[in-house]
């Protein structure tokens, strides 16, 4: 059993893309939509490269256009920040950013979505201490 820091961490539900997204976010405490950076993709989440960070467990609307995305306007979600990760050294490898959980990607969203990161790369590994 993988234990981090007393708690079990949660397996990864789905295979993650490496993509380039632009994205807006916004929660509770922002009046505008905040722009930030995906830099991986899968049917059940996203990792967002951004300063405007929420608590894990919050939520969030995100705005983004999956690559190859078929439809004309961009896709809105729901989602519940699962990680926040503070790059606080210049030295640390990770930049400031957030995992974030969709919580109401429909069926024919995660089909569409399954079709958009077909034949995309995993993202390349992140080492904590490099």
């Amino acid at each position: 059993m993988a234990r981090r820091r007393g708690r079990r961490r949660r397996a990864r539900r789905g295979i993650r893309k490496s993509v380039d997204l632009q994205c807006e976010i916004i929660h509770a405490d922002c009046d505008e939509p905040v722009e930030c950076r995906a830099t991986d993709l899968s049917l059940y989440g996203m990792w967002l490269e951004t300063a405007e960070l929420v608590l894990p467990g919050d939520h969030v609307v995100i705005c983004f256009q999956p690559p190859d995305w078929p439809e004309h306007s961009p896709i809105t979600v729901f989602a519940e920040v699962a990680r926040v990760s503070i790059g606080r050294r210049d030295m640390d490898a990770r930049t400031t950013g957030m995992g974030v959980e969709f919580t109401d990607l429909s069926e024919a969203q995660k089909e569409a979505l399954a079709a958009c990161l077909k034949g995309l790369p995993p993202p390349l590994p992140r080492w904590r201490n490099e």
